[in-house]
């Protein structure tokens, strides 16, 4: 025997297959095949292939060479037993026998758990730590929600920009990185401890402290460049996605570019993640230079663009300063002609304040979207 496939068992793995590799004169017509786990014998489950192992002992049963399993050069057996995962989990050194003669020991991962156990932890825990969150938001008083013509917009407190009342990008980008990060992290610390038995705590891998550098450092220097020149502009009423790749209603180039390489970046992390062998992986992938670069000059892009732009109008607050009853002077307001009725002055005048950043004395009125003529 030259080797064996595959070199680990994990639970819920059907059938649970072992095949012995060899030269051709390894031959599959040896009636008398048989199993050995750390030097002791592995009983045979019964005489037929449709008996089933008594008290769900641990066995092994020859795959027969009708079905496509064993052939010359390659030995296959099932390993059956509702125990059998929890029997010999770890480390074990495998052996076949074939007349009284015993094969090389060969090395075998038994782990008495799924393949996908680290990915559903992960994914679990994160979710876990999420509602936690929500939680304590919930018990501080912080409300999760804003509604605005009736309309409800979740992750109020993580997202929204309350100046604009849009998403903020620079905030989607950080949170982004920062679940990537402990969805990586989490998915490594099950591997090493649930898979691979080591008691050891897990090291932050080369880069990702770095990523998460690049992510606060664009996040803090946008809010400050937005508190000293100020906002964007609120764009449209309601706050939509496509806020992460416009500004003010039409698409920036820096933000689309900030976008994709964020998405990009997250996507293949957790791509080479999730598709790593738990029993294998000793550290996360590496996040390479050439990639740091990219996301530091994405990042300068980002925020070369909100210096660039010119701030928009944002009002902070809207009050009725007077309201003006029929037949009462109107103090030094003059009406438009075509807002009297046979010469007289209108019944009810209303007078709204308005305070803000970035807006202008000529600036134009919506109101409902629909747009107030000047003699209105």
């Amino acid at each position: 025997v030259t080797g064996i496939s595959p070199k680990v068992l994990y639970l819920g793995d059907d059938p649970r297959t072992l095949v012995f590799l060899g030269p051709p004169f390894l031959k599959a017509a040896v009636p008398d095949y048989s199993v050995r786990f750390a030097g002791h014998a592995l009983a045979k489950c019964g005489t037929s292939d449709k008996e089933s192992p008594k008290n769900g002992e641990s066995c092994f049963r020859p795959v027969s060479t009708t079905v496509g399993g064993s052939q010359n050069g390659q030995i296959a057996f099932t390993l059956e037993g509702d125990k059998f995962q929890s029997d010999f989990a770890g480390k074990q050194s495998v052996s076949l026998v074939a007349n009284g003669a015993e094969s090389a020991e060969q090395e075998l991962f038994v782990v008495d758990a799924a393949r996908t156990t680290p990915r559903n932890y992960a994914i679990g825990v994160t979710a876990a730590l999420g509602l936690l969150i929500y939680l304590l938001l919930r018990t501080g008083g912080k409300t999760m929600q804003t509604k605005s013509d009736r309309r409800s917009y979740l992750v109020r407190a993580f997202f929204m920009d309350e100046a604009t009342q849009t998403y903020s990008l620079s905030k989607c980008q950080f949170y982004a990185w920062t679940v990537a990060a402990i969805l990586g992290y989490i998915f490594l610390a099950v591997a090493r401890s649930i898979i691979q038995g080591s008691a050891a705590f897990p090291d932050i891998p080369g880069g990702l402290p770095a990523i998460l550098m690049y992510s606060a450092g664009t996040s803090v220097p946008a809010t400050g460049i937005t508190s000293a020149k100020g906002s964007k502009g609120a764009g449209e009423v309601h706050p939509t996605l496509a806020d992460f790749i416009t500004s003010v209603g039409v698409v920036a180039p820096e933000r689309l570019q900030f976008v994709v390489w964020t998405v990009a970046g997250i996507f293949a992390f957790l791509t080479i993640v999730f598709k790593s062998d738990p029993l294998t992986l000793s550290d996360l992938p590496k996040i390479p230079d050439g990639f740091m670069q990219l996301m530091g000059i994405s990042s300068a892009g980002y925020l070369a663009g909100k210096l660039a732009r010119k701030p928009g109008p944002v009002i902070a607050a809207l009050a009725v300063a007077k309201v003006t009853p029929a037949k009462e002077p109107l103090g030094n307001y003059q009406p438009p002609a075509s807002s009297t009725a046979n010469g007289e002055a209108p019944s009810t005048v209303l007078r709204l304040g308005l305070q803000g950043q970035g807006l202008s004395p000529n600036a134009s009125v919506k109101v409902d979207s629909t747009p107030l003529r000047a003699d209105q």
